[in-house]
């Protein structure tokens, strides 16, 4: 029989588990929130730390609540709807700033933290993958390829709803286990044939293959975040994607270059873009073939691995006084951050943006100046 203990939690850390300590050592529990008193069963046990799970909650937080979702515990989507809203964003900000802290090694209380943008708690995502099997539709189990049937998401949009119910059908005509769709302002796609969305003032095209962001109520916000934070006349915008940043960036005057490897992307940023110049390389070969411009902001928003060394290195040689990093991941971020500080960039300003409210992610954006020797 596997080894129970009573402990109390901590602190919330990444990917919505929770640390308590016991005989000096760490435990990691989902599904707990700080303060609170439980009796778990240990799972996992390793030298220098354990995973465990709640078998009894002795001493609840005022701050957990009942999901609403009659899938939660089953479906592996949200791992933090245990938690109200407001206390769901307030441990977020604190695990990427102890993160920065820890991490980064960035005083925090010297930077400028500008909070966090928060919008609809329900039915944001315009963007999805469908799981099936046999006739049925649904979601992943949580770290597991068991299929959870589902016929209504309480995150998903209206749009791409229909397709858990009355339109199922139509995921279950589309080949392989693993379905990607977008709903754009009018259509949905479940293959590379591009759909209409609207950003802000902005009008762009994406299809079902393509990385779109998939919160299309604070998309705007973020956008515009951007936007205001770049200066000077000459933009490098790296892993440009469709190029959902440098629409809202390029023109009056204003030279922008994205660098995307993609070739789908690219094709449809061409469409969506009027002004920018693109390099249709990976960014790591780019930057390492020499003859790189100069320029006066680099935006990059890197995949949640982060950047590579070599190409951060490269980065800061390019004269740019001011960096904006867009990140999916606290940890990536805060270890490129530290980086960018032997090289002369000074982390400035953070803001937050709660992209995927009921989950433990968080979208990052941090504002970097060059330091005047």
């Amino acid at each position: 029989m596997k080894r129970r203990i009573e402990l109390t939690i901590d602190k919330m850390v990444a990917k919505g588990e929770a640390l308590a300590r016991h005989e000096g050592k760490a435990i990691f529990i989902p599904g707990a929130i700080p303060g609170e008193r439980l009796l778990v069963e240990l799972t996992e046990e390793r030298r220098d730390f354990s995973r465990a799970k709640i078998v009894e909650i002795l001493e609840a937080s005022k701050e957990r609540i009942t999901p609403r979702c009659p899938y939660y515990g089953r479906c592996g989507g949200c791992d933090f709807q245990f938690v109200d809203n407001s206390s769901q964003v307030a441990f977020k900000e604190a695990i990427v700033l102890e993160n920065l802290e820890r991490i980064g090694k960035i005083d925090t209380s010297k930077i400028e933290f500008k909070g966090s943008v928060v919008k609809e708690e329900w039915g944001y995502r315009n963007r999805v993958r469908f799981h099936t099997q046999g006739n049925k539709v649904g979601f992943l189990a949580r770290q597991s390829k068991t299929l959870v049937p589902i016929d209504h998401c309480l995150v998903l949009c209206d749009q791409l709803n229909l397709y858990l119910g009355e339109k199922r059908g139509e995921v279950l005509k589309q080949k392989g286990g693993s379905v990607h769709a977008l709903a754009g302002d009018s259509e949905v796609t479940f293959s590379r044939r591009p759909v209409a969305l609207t950003v802000g003032e902005k009008t762009l095209y994406c299809d079902a293959k393509a990385f779109f962001q998939s919160n299309y109520l604070i998309l705007p916000e973020l956008v515009n975040y951007v936007k205001e934070a770049v200066v000077g006349e000459k933009v490098l915008d790296l892993y440009s994607g469709v190029g959902t940043f440098a629409a809202f960036l390029e023109g009056q005057g204003r030279e922008v270059i994205a660098v995307e490897r993609d070739r789908r992307c690219l094709e449809l940023a061409k469409r969506n873009l009027k002004e920018t110049q693109f390099v249709p390389l990976p960014l790591e070969m780019w930057v390492k073939g020499g003859d790189l411009p100069q320029v006066d902001t680099i935006v990059v928003d890197p995949p949640r691995v982060g950047l590579e060394r070599e190409v951060l290195n490269i980065l800061t040689t390019l004269g740019a006084s001011t960096i904006v990093y867009v990140s999916c991941d606290s940890v990536t971020l805060s270890r490129d951050l530290k980086l960018f500080a032997t090289k002369g960039y000074h982390t400035t300003t953070l803001k937050l943006f709660d992209m995927y409210p009921q989950t433990s992610h968080i979208e990052a954006v941090v504002l970097m100046s060059k330091i005047e020797k």
